[in-house]
């Protein structure tokens, strides 16, 4: 399998990288150097293979058994926060998709606002930042995100996070509850070029202060199928690099 992706990238015009991790997250994982992330393409970086597999079992749990109106708008505005400006963002590019937020910081990420859900998944969620960042790397963190994907109603388009925020740390996805329904790819090759364009072309639109903008580094989508159970996954971007 290893060979084979080494042999597609080189086909791509991507030859095999002998790169050394040079930067480590205070938990001892390596990750990326932020010269590599900051190009086109994710290529450009070499093969990246899996590292190990963290334990979500906990929040997990903590998912299953919360009352389904937490994922809701209208509760948000009771018992958490809400934020204005992303909605059009939101239905074009996350349509049909739920989410609880619970750090979120401007454009550039440079300033970060705690939401109160924070302190309701705080116990579950800090051990699992803990086992894939460390504990001082988590202190860096800039956002937070929990997203629901329900099957046949929700896409998740292929899109090009930017901003500040996006360029300057990492973006990293844990899967949290997952269905056979439900897919996810990071910068899927090839891409299909009007959904390219499309993604691409949206960098030219400035994006508002809380808004995610969508630009380099990186393309990402995700699709549900009809049928079966809904996906959740958590979200984030930290500092650090």
């Amino acid at each position: 399998m290893v060979d084979a992706a080494v042999a597609h990238l080189a086909a791509a015009g991507h030859p095999p990288l002998s790169i050394e991790p040079t930067n480590y997250w205070s938990s001892g994982w390596p990750r990326l150097d932020i010269a590599p992330k900051l190009t086109n393409y994710a290529e450009a970086a070499g093969l990246q293979l899996p590292l190990f597999h963290a334990d979500v079992s906990v929040l997990k749990a903590k998912l299953l058994a919360m009352p389904q109106s937490m994922w809701s708008k209208a509760e948000h505005a009771v018992s958490n926060a809400v934020m204005a400006g992303r909605n059009s963002n939101m239905d074009r590019f996350k349509p049909g998709v739920e989410g609880i937020v619970l750090l979120f910081s401007d454009n550039n990420g440079e300033l970060v606002y705690q939401f109160p859900y924070y302190d309701y998944f705080k116990a579950e969620l800090e051990p699992l930042l803990h086992e894939i960042l460390g504990p001082a790397d988590a202190l860096n963190i800039v956002r937070v995100q929990l997203a629901l994907m329900a099957p046949g109603t929700s896409n998740i388009k292929l899109h090009i996070d930017s901003g500040g925020y996006a360029q300057r740390g990492h973006r990293i996805h844990v899967p949290i509850i997952t269905h056979p329904h439900v897919s996810f790819d990071v910068c899927p090759l090839p891409a299909p070029p009007e959904q390219l364009v499309a993604a691409t072309a949206t960098a030219a639109a400035p994006a508002g202060k809380a808004e995610a903008a969508f630009g380099q580094a990186g393309y990402r989508q995700a699709h549900s199928a009809q049928g079966g159970d809904s996906s959740t996954g958590s979200c984030r971007g930290s500092f650090g690099c």
